[in-house]
Order: C-alpha cells, then sequence, then structure tokens
C-alpha cells in the first residue's frame, strides 16, 4: 500500500502572537501520514508564554487548540486525541517540570507547571491529533493554526458570596443568606455544586427585575456555582485574540462577528482593522471592548470554553476569604491602591512599569488581581456572566463550545443565552472603564465583589466598556 506522507507549515503573523499574556505559538508543523483512509496525524509547536507560576494556592495554564483554516471559506476545529502528546524539548531550567492535560471532549488540552515554579516558559511540544474528522477531507489546501489562551486555576472549595455590609447589600442587590422572614442573616456558604432555592438557601432585593432578576426560581444542580475547581482567563479577551479567531472565520461569519466600525469605536480604544486580506489589531494588547454577548459567545464557542456564572465570578474574585464589608477583588476596600489602570492612550497597564512578575499576595492590590492572580475582575471592562436572576440564566448547565460555530457566525450551544433576541441569561458584574473624562462611582471602573445592581440586566449591544472572559471546568 503506498504511504502519502506530507507537511502544512504555517507561521503566526506577529499581531496574532503579541497577546497580553505573553503567550506566543509558532512554528507549526502538522505531519499527515498514512493512507487517505488510515492517516496519522501529529503536529509540532513552540509554545512560550511569561511568569507562569504554580504555588501552593494555584496556578496558571495554557489553554491550546487547533484549527485547520481554508482561507475565505472558514475553518474546522482539530480534536486531539486523549494520549500521544509530548514536551520534546523544555529552554527553561530543570525545576520546570510540564504536565499536558486533555479536555475530557478532545477539544484542548492544558499546558502547566507540574510543581511548584515561577518564571517563564519556553517548549516544544508534540500534539496527538485525532484524524478522524479528516479522513475524507482534502486538508492538503488548508492552513494548520494552534492558538492558546492564558488560564488561571481556581480550586475546588467552599466560599462565600454576597455582601458583608447589610445596608450595601439591599442597596447593591447582592446575595445574601436570608432568614425566615427573607430579611438579611449574612453572607451565603457554598460549599457544593447542590441545587440552591432561590428565596430561601440564597436571595437578593430586586428593585428593578429588569436589572436584578425575579428573585425567585431553582438554580439546579447542573448550574456551575463555583464550588467545583475551574479554570477562568487570567485576562479579558484580547483584540489581537479577536483578531485572530476573525481571521479563521468564513466571509458570512465575518460580517455579523467584525466588531468595530461604529463612529466612536477607534475613538474609544478599539484598534481591529481590516486591510482587504486580514483583521489586525494594533493594539493587540489591549482588552477587546465592543463586544456583543453574542460576539463572545461566538469565541467562546470557536475556542472550546463557556461563559462565566455570576457565582463563579464571585469565587474568582475572593477565593476562599471570608467577606468583608465592600472589598475589592484585591482583598481590602481601597480602589485608589490600584495602579494597574488604562493609560492616556488608552492602554491598560502598570503605570508605574512594574512587570508582573513582581505580582504576590502583597501587591495583589496595586496589581488589581484577585487571590487567585486573576487580573482585572474590578476595572478595565465589565464581566458579563450567566446570571440566577432569571429562567434562562438558571437553564444554563455549563456546556463547553466544540470549536465551531454555526453558518452565520453564531454559539451552537442550546443551554447559553442569545444575545440578539435580549431575552435574558446573563447580566453584568464587576465595573467598567468608560472614558477619563466619565465621572468614577460603584461601577466606574471598579466595582466591590459582589455589587450586582446589573446582575440580570442582558441589554447593551457594543460599547468600549463591553468585553468578556470565559471558563472551563478542570
Amino acid at each position: 500500500m503506498k504511504t502519502l506522507s506530507f507537511l502544512i507549515l504555517f507561521l503566526f503573523a506577529c499581531e496574532q502572537t503579541a497577546q497580553s499574556s505573553d503567550v506566543k505559538i509558532s512554528n507549526e508543523m502538522l505531519f499527515v501520514e498514512g493512507p487517505r483512509d488510515d492517516r496519522r496525524m501529529y503536529a509540532i509547536v513552540n509554545v512560550e508564554w511569561k511568569n507562569a507560576w504554580k504555588n501552593e494556592t494555584n496556578h496558571d495554564a495554557v489553554w491550546l487548540f487547533c484549527k485547520f483554516v481554508f482561507g475565505n471559506d472558514g475553518y474546522w476545529h482539530v480534536p486531539l486525541k486523549m494520549t500521544g502528546h509530548e514536551v520534546i524539548r523544555n529552554d527553561q531550567s530543570p525545576a520546570l517540570e510540564i504536565r499536558l492535560d486533555v479536555a475530557e471532549d478532545g477539544t484542548g488540552l492544558f499546558i502547566l507547571p507540574a510543581k511548584n515554579y515561577r518564571g517563564d516558559v519556553s517548549l516544544k511540544i508534540k500534539l496527538s491529533i485525532d484524524p478522524a474528522p479528516f479522513s475524507r477531507m482534502n486538508t492538503e489546501r488548508a492552513s494548520f493554526r494552534v492558538f492558546g489562551i492564558e488560564m488561571a486555576q481556581v480550586p475546588t472549595g467552599a466560599f462565600y458570596a454576597g455582601e458583608a455590609d447589610s445596608t450595601k447589600a439591599r442597596e447593591f442587590q447582592t446575595f445574601y443568606q436570608p432568614d425566615a422572614d427573607g430579611g438579611y442573616r449574612g453572607t451565603v456558604f457554598i460549599n457544593s455544586e447542590n441545587e440552591l432555592t432561590v428565596g430561601k438557601d440564597i436571595a437578593y432585593t430586586s428593585e428593578q427585575v429588569v436589572y436584578q432578576g425575579d428573585g425567585k426560581g431553582v438554580v439546579p444542580k447542573e448550574f456551575p456555582k463555583g464550588y467545583e475547581g475551574f479554570y477562568v482567563m487570567k485576562y479579558e479577551i484580547k483584540q489581537g485574540e479577536y483578531a485572530a479567531f476573525l481571521n479563521t472565520l468564513s466571509n458570512g461569519q465575518s460580517q455579523l462577528r467584525s466588531n468595530f466600525g461604529g463612529r466612536d469605536y477607534y475613538a474609544m480604544r478599539g484598534t481591529i482593522a481590516f486591510d482587504g486580506e486580514q483583521y489586525a489589531a494594533a493594539s493587540p494588547d489591549r482588552p477587546c471592548n465592543f463586544l456583543s454577548w453574542d460576539d463572545a459567545m461566538a469565541f467562546a464557542d470557536w475556542c472550546a470554553l463557556r461563559p462565566m456564572t455570576e457565582l463563579e465570578f464571585e469565587k474568582a474574585c475572593r477565593g476562599s476569604r471570608k467577606p468583608f464589608a465592600n472589598e475589592f477583588p484585591w482583598g481590602n476596600a481601597d480602589r485608589l491602591q490600584v495602579e494597574r489602570r488604562v493609560n492616556a492612550e488608552g492602554d491598560l497597564v502598570h503605570l508605574a512599569g512594574k512587570s508582573e512578575s513582581e505580582l504576590s499576595t502583597k501587591t495583589m492590590a496595586e496589581f488589581g488581581a484577585s487571590q487567585y492572580w486573576v487580573m482585572d475582575l474590578a476595572g478595565s471592562l465589565w464581566e458579563r456572566c450567566i446570571t440566577v436572576g432569571d429562567s434562562t440564566g438558571r437553564a444554563f448547565r455549563g456546556t463547553y463550545g466544540d470549536g465551531n460555530i454555526s453558518y452565520y457566525g453564531f454559539a451552537t450551544n442550546a443551554d447559553w443565552p442569545s444575545g440578539v433576541s435580549e431575552k435574558g441569561g446573563f447580566g453584568f458584574r464587576g465595573g467598567g472603564f468608560y472614558h477619563p473624562d466619565r465621572s468614577y462611582h460603584e461601577f466606574n471602573p471598579f466595582s466591590p465583589v459582589s455589587y450586582r445592581r446589573f446582575g440580570a440586566w442582558s441589554g447593551g449591544n457594543r460599547t468600549e466598556a463591553y468585553g468578556s472572559r470565559l471558563v472551563r471546568r478542570q
């Protein structure tokens, strides 16, 4: 039997590799061997990122996934085998040991430090690819591309939700543990993924249902509550990442998902443009604002992640700390210590020029980092989360994207809310930065962890302060 063997090589353009998380993917090489009906496929790729860590609290990781891109005709997500992946070169010290954890559905894998470590990572990795979906597909005309997103682990464990100040809890519609009369008895202790009944196990005031929710209903066991460990994007979706996403889409898909072009887009920190052939972000490190909910969900489906629930948001912010009044994710009630802000040029930077290598438990406040070193959960852009405040949100079952969006550019998960109809299902947490001339208040740009005045508001399309952040369970 004649053996077919060929090689596809694709190198990222610099706009897509220079992400603010400093994840860089290069030298992707795909090897396809054997006859068409018995293919063997594997890829070699270089992966680098800065300021990796594993300590007694948690660790970071890179979520890696692959695509075949067929020019203007779109792409196909490339599934991985459950075994056969290996690190074939490690350019760091022997102190760095690497683990490769493949997702159960094969849509990607996590690269993470196996033992305590702090520093940069530079690897060459072999990926074992499942050839079954491509046995009859002509992949010779496709570009093979690999993408990486930096994540932070949020460990399994109990946590508290809600505001410790009862007056602020009522004023800002935060979660609380109700007494027999429905009054405030304290914050909510989440110690399992078991079903919760709104009004009995967890409650909130709802002066305006459109903003806070209906104040009733069952939050089923399948709804992710944050007790089980998960990975969350260390940063919000970046403009460089979103441009890379757009470059894989078909002409029809990209028409709806192109998030730029409004009269205020470039005046309000947006930098993505189209040169006739490729999308590129002039400032790929910037958080990607002007994202609609459907933009963000298409990106989530494309990279095989999912939206975050508002209970997971509180866990990612606070971790295992017991709540205190008006606290921010960095562990105190002082927003003035934060040095990581939007500068005059529109970039999110440490104003004193410090590197994230200096982030520690003692410097979380100045970096605006949570207990798990997740960046910008308060400030930067609003965090859109699945809400417990209406039946559409409570119907969420935590499914992941499969890597492939619809023909018209929408996410395909039935349990994910749709933004086009604005019928509910998600809300806003964390606050957002609009522009320097806007007055500062409880939500601009920093919002305390549990404030949820807009926790069930599913309105709003694309603005300078709307972005997104995604998650995946361990």
